[in-house]
């Protein structure tokens, strides 16, 4: 495994932990962890680290290694993989934009402390950005995370079809011997 995919798979584990209702600094968490997120009793095995007889003895009432509370959480796995599913999107969602937002204000510093500076990349990045910076993505945005009363959870169709309505159109035309003329409307 590469150490991006570990790091990767750090993560996800670290996020897939923070939503389990009990103590996640040991094996038995986190192997609980990794099956609500999808993976098999093998995989998960070999990611803690265990033998599968370790995850029989767990589960053996007659073993001195019983958990009651290992048995039930396994035993809840459907429904914790539902609420985990929905929570994990959200959280991973949330997660991702809050990196998009400080690549946005790195770019968007820079335009203001150094423009001579700025990359054509970082330019066009900038110009595309813009674009996002409107009052309709500022309440998309706070009805995805809450800053208004949500009536139910994260609808990605209707956020789809919200983006699609308030996307800009930028057209540039003009001929060689004629002034550029630059038209903004809604699609």
């Amino acid at each position: 495994m590469t150490d991006t995919n570990e790091q990767a798979l750090k993560e996800t584990e670290s996020l897939v932990l923070s939503l389990l209702p009990f103590n996640q600094d040991n094996k038995k968490a986190r192997f609980i962890g990794y099956r609500a997120s999808g993976f098999s009793i093998r995989e998960a095995c070999q990611l803690v680290g265990i033998h599968e007889k370790t995850l029989r003895r767990w589960r053996d009432s007659e073993s001195p290694f019983y958990d009651s509370h290992f048995v039930e959480a396994e035993s809840s796995l459907p429904e914790l993989r539902k609420t985990l599913g929905t929570e994990y999107a959200h959280l991973e969602f949330l997660r991702n934009y809050r990196l998009v937002l400080e690549k946005d204000f790195s770019i968007l510093s820079k335009s203001i402390r150094q423009p001579n500076d700025l990359t054509q990349q970082e330019n066009q990045y900038l110009l595309k950005a813009r674009s996002h910076y409107s009052p309709q993505y500022l309440q998309i945005l706070q009805g995805m995370i809450g800053g208004k009363e949500r009536k139910g959870e994260f609808d990605f169709t209707s956020f789809v079809l919200s983006l699609e309505r308030t996307k800009e159109r930028v057209t540039i035309s003009g001929r060689k011997d004629e002034p550029m003329q630059i038209t903004e409307g809604e699609q």
